[in-house]
Parts: structure tokens; sequence; C-alpha cells
């Protein structure tokens, strides 16, 4: 009997995104308080809706074990990508996470690796010792402020691929705002973008790029 109860007669507001598309699936009236318990829980479990807002809650997304290496070329390459449906960051104070860990050469050619949501990008790497032989491994945190502006900040550690130990090249950003396309009404691209300094294939490689929702 409970699943043929009206929104409007719960004790409890619902906490429901999206209503006035709930209101127009097959059995709706146009109206939210036409929607049945059963109808809104078969549209939260649809793909589009389950796999796209509470996946990413859920499981994280995206590639945490395989490695995509850049060409023998200088032009940038895209070493990993996702697209966040508009929306999902509906709210201010939601954010994400974004992890990535990349491999670099045991050469001095320059390196570097771009983070990028939407408009906005933060770009670690060097040349020299300081990527010689390194891992790096990343974690970045973008918050919305509001519809179209973030506050992005993260750490990024560089670590002796043979011994594993810490060196001394890291970096920390903290509070770093900038805007971007309409989250409400724009599907926002995250990537991970590597470019060379000089042409050597693999000369870096990603092997891990997780985004995951809050």
């Amino acid at each position: 009997m409970a699943e043929s109860k009206k929104i409007s007669e719960l004790p409890v507001a619902a906490n429901v995104s999206d209503l006035d598309t709930l209101a127009a699936v097959p059995g709706g009236t146009g109206t939210t308080s036409s929607l049945t318990i059963l109808q809104v829980k078969n549209h939260i479990l649809s793909a589009s809706t389950f796999l796209n807002r509470a996946g990413m809650n859920g499981g994280g997304v995206l590639d945490p074990i395989s490695t995509v290496g850049t060409d023998a070329s200088v032009s940038q390459k895209v070493l990993g990508t996702y697209t966040m449906p508009a929306g999902t960051l509906h709210t201010n104070g939601m954010g994400i996470k974004i992890y990535t860990r990349c491999i670099y050469a045991a050469n001095n050619n320059q390196k570097n690796v771009e983070i990028k949501f939407s408009t906005t990008s933060f770009t670690v790497g060097g040349s020299g010792a300081d990527v010689n032989a390194k891992k790096e491994f990343a974690e970045h945190t973008i918050i919305r402020l509001t519809a179209t502006t973030v506050r992005w900040r993260g750490q990024s550690l560089f670590y002796d691929s043979a011994t594993l130990k810490l060196y001394a090249a890291n970096s920390i950003f903290d509070d770093y705002d900038d805007t971007v396309a309409n989250m409400d009404s724009t599907d926002i691209v995250i990537s991970i973008n590597g470019t060379n300094g000089v042409a050597t294939a693999n000369d870096i490689q990603r092997d891990e790029f997780i985004v995951k929702l809050f």
C-alpha cells in the first residue's frame, strides 16, 4: 500500500532532485504531487540517473589501474576523460575529488600534466631531476561556490620510482577560485592531459584517474 502514496502525502518532504522532470515520467500528471513512490524509485534507478549521479558517490568512476602514455610527439595528449552530467553539482558546497598517478620516464625531458575541469585547469610537472624516474600522486578537490564558480585545492606528491621515497619537489595548491561553464545547465568535461617537451613516447604515463562526488 505504501507504494501508492503520493509525495504530497508523505509525512516528511521527499529530497528528490529534478522534480519537474520526474513529474513528466509515464503516469505523472505534470505536477510533483502526482508522483507515486514507485515512479520516483523507478526514475532514480534508471541507468542514466543511477550511474551518472549515485554511481560517482558510491564507487568512483574512470580508470584506477590501466596505463595510458604520451605519444612520440610534443602535442598534448588526453590521457583520460570523464563528462560529468549537468546538474551533478547542483548545490553550493558540493564537489568532486580527483585522484591521479603519473609515471615519468628516466630522463631529464620536460614533462607537463594538466588536470582540467571545464575551462579551468592546474598543471604540474617540470624537467630535470624533478621528473626523472619519478612517480607523482595527486589529489585535487574542486568545490562548487556558485553555478559558475569553483574553488580548487589539493596536493601533489613526487616520489622515486625505485626507492619509493618522497622527493623534495612536492607541491600544495590552496584555494584557487575560477570561473567555469554553468554547472546547472552544461555537461562538464574533466580530463587529465600530458604534454612532452621532447617527442619521446611514454615520457608521461597515467596509471590512475579517479573522480568521486561528495
